[in-house]
């Protein structure tokens, strides 16, 4: 009985995000910096897949925002 518990404990601690909050991460990566801090002492698996999302998010918006600059999308006139 004790075994049962203490592998469904270590099982959901090694669970990944959800798919939702792993797109939410990744649009929003304020969010995904969050859940890390929120989760990593309870849940290690869900906090890097937040922080893996975030950081690939920021690093997509950042490559868009220079491209539309270098472009001159929605620059000012």
């Amino acid at each position: 009985m004790e075994n049962d518990l203490i592998d469904r404990t270590s099982d959901s601690n090694h669970q990944g995000l959800h798919v939702g909050l792993k797109i939410v991460s990744f649009c929003i990566p304020l969010v995904g910096a969050i859940l890390y801090f929120v989760k990593k002492n309870d849940e290690p698996q869900a906090a890097k897949d937040a922080c893996t999302f975030a950081i690939i998010g920021l690093v997509v918006g950042i490559v868009l925002n220079v491209g539309a600059g270098l472009l001159g999308i929605g620059g000012s006139m």
